[in-house]
C-alpha cells in the first residue's frame, strides 16, 4: 500500500511542477557553481519523506528543488529534526530549511524568504474526546488530564502559543523532536491528541488504518504563512533575493494556489 501511495504522489508531483519549472531561465555552469546549498529537512509525509531508495521525496522536497533550479542553485538534502535544523542554521552547518515561521529570535541568525505556502494545523483526537472537544476549551481539556504532545520547536500559532505561555498548562504538554515518533505515540494511545496539518493526517490515515477513527477537534484550527530560512553565516542576501524571485515565478502556475494555498 505504501508503495502504491508513493507512486501516485510521485506522478502528481511531476505533473504539478512541470508547469512551474518549464520556461525557467537557464543558468550558466559557473553561476550554478556559485550557489551550492545544503538544506535540512524533517520527516513529514506527504510533504517530505524517504522513498524506498533512501532518497528524500515529497511535495515540498520537489518544490524546493524547483525553486533552487529557478534560482540557479544546486541543492543537497540532510535529514534531521526541525529543531536540529534551527540549531544547524544558527551554527552555519546547513544553509537553509523550509516550513519555518518567521519569529524575532530566529531573525537574529537567519534570513527569511517571502512566504511560499499557507500552513494549517488542526487538533485531532480519538473518539472518546470528540464530545469534550465540542464543549471545552483546550485549557479545560488539559486540566482534565488530556495528554497532548507537540513537535519541538514548531510554531503552531496564537491559540497554542497562549497555552504554552501559561506555565500551569504548559507543564502538562509533552514535546517530541521526531515527527514520526510523535505520530507513533498517538497511534499507540500514549497521547490523546495530536496537532497536525490536514493533508498530512489524510496521508497518514491511508497508511495507518487505526488513524481512520480519529476526528478533527474544533478547538484548535490555525493558519499562517511559512517561509524558507537561510543561515546568515553561509548565505548572502543576494541568494535569498534569487529565491524570492523564484517563489514569485512559481506562484504564477495555476496549480500552485491549489496545493500551497497562497
Amino acid at each position: 500500500m505504501k508503495n502504491r501511495v508513493s507512486q501516485k504522489l510521485t506522478v502528481f508531483i511531476i505533473l504539478l511542477f512541470v508547469v512551474s519549472g518549464g520556461g525557467a531561465k537557464e543558468t550558466s555552469h559557473s553561476e550554478a557553481l556559485e550557489c551550492n546549498l545544503l538544506a535540512g529537512w524533517h520527516h513529514w509525509p506527504p510533504f517530505q519523506y524517504m522513498d524506498d531508495d533512501q532518497q528524500p521525496v515529497g511535495f515540498q522536497i520537489q518544490l524546493v528543488k524547483n525553486l533552487a533550479k529557478l534560482s540557479g542553485c544546486k541543492i543537497r538534502f540532510q535529514m534531521q529534526t526541525f529543531e536540529q535544523n534551527q540549531v544547524s542554521i544558527k551554527n552555519g552547518e546547513i544553509d537553509l530549511a523550509f516550513d519555518v515561521t518567521p519569529t524575532q529570535p530566529r531573525e537574529a541568525f537567519g534570513y527569511f524568504s517571502i512566504p511560499y505556502r499557507r500552513e494549517m494545523y488542526v487538533l485531532y483526537v480519538w473518539p472518546s474526546f470528540v464530545d469534550k472537544c465540542r464543549s471545552n476549551k483546550l485549557e479545560d481539556l488539559i486540566q482534565s488530564g488530556f495528554r497532548l504532545m507537540l513537535s519541538e520547536g514548531v510554531v503552531y500559532g496564537d491559540d497554542i502559543a497562549k497555552v504554552q505561555a501559561n506555565a500551569s498548562f504548559n507543564q502538562f504538554i509533552q514535546y517530541e523532536a521526531d515527527n514520526e515518533k510523535l505520530l507513533n505515540y498517538f497511534i499507540a494511545n500514549d497521547i490523546d491528541g495530536i496537532i497536525e496539518d490536514p493533508m498530512v493526517m489524510a496521508f497518514n490515515k491511508r497508511t495507518h488504518k487505526k488513524l481512520r477513527h480519529v476526528s478533527p477537534c474544533q478547538i484548535s484550527v490555525n493558519t499562517q504563512y511559512v517561509s524558507m530560512m537561510f543561515s546568515k553565516k553561509t548565505v548572502p542576501v543576494s541568494i535569498v533575493d534569487r529565491f524570492n524571485q523564484a517563489i514569485e515565478k512559481a506562484k504564477k502556475s495555476h496549480n500552485y494556489l491549489q496545493l500551497w494555498g497562497i
